[in-house]
């Protein structure tokens, strides 16, 4: 068994225990999950980023369970490069444990098409009927319906 360095994982401190046939993952509250490695379906290293924060992280989806490493930087707080340090480290050593059971499973990036799709669509939804409202609206001298307006444009540019 080999034990990564604990990281902070949002508020709470986590240990990735790599075995030769599973990861097992411990909280300072003496829970614990683990995968084998022969039930892991998918890797996925998701990137997303807002003007508050970037979070990073590597889902490992297996039969009836998702476990996700995970690391978020704030803008206004900046980075925790010890952190950083300790994410990159566990995210590098679990993909190198996994590689040696399962040499086949490939690593893909980006969320998962139909979690991107319903974001988009969120987003889209908001800004169609910001728009639709601030159109009908137009004649009106109301600071509402500029406010309408408003919020489609800003969904618009988001999605």
């Amino acid at each position: 068994m080999k034990d990564c360095p604990p990281w902070v994982a949002g508020r709470r401190a986590l240990v990735v225990s790599l075995l030769d046939d599973r990861i097992r993952i411990h909280t300072r509250r003496k829970r614990s999950w683990e995968l084998l490695f022969e039930d892991i379906r998918t890797l996925r290293y998701v990137v997303t980023e807002s003007p508050q924060r970037s979070d990073y992280a590597l889902l490992i989806e297996g039969k009836g369970r998702t476990i996700a490493l995970n690391f978020m930087k704030t803008r206004i707080a900046g980075a925790d490069p010890v952190r950083e340090v300790a994410f990159n480290y566990v995210v590098s050593k679990t993909l190198a444990a996994i590689a040696v059971a399962r040499p086949e499973l490939e690593v893909s990036s980006g969320r998962a098409p139909l979690g991107a799709a319903l974001n988009f669509l969120c987003f889209v939804i908001s800004a169609a009927l910001g728009i639709d409202i601030g159109i009908l609206l137009l004649g009106e001298r109301d600071a509402r319906q500029i406010g309408l307006a408003a919020l489609g444009i800003v969904s618009l540019v988001f999605a």
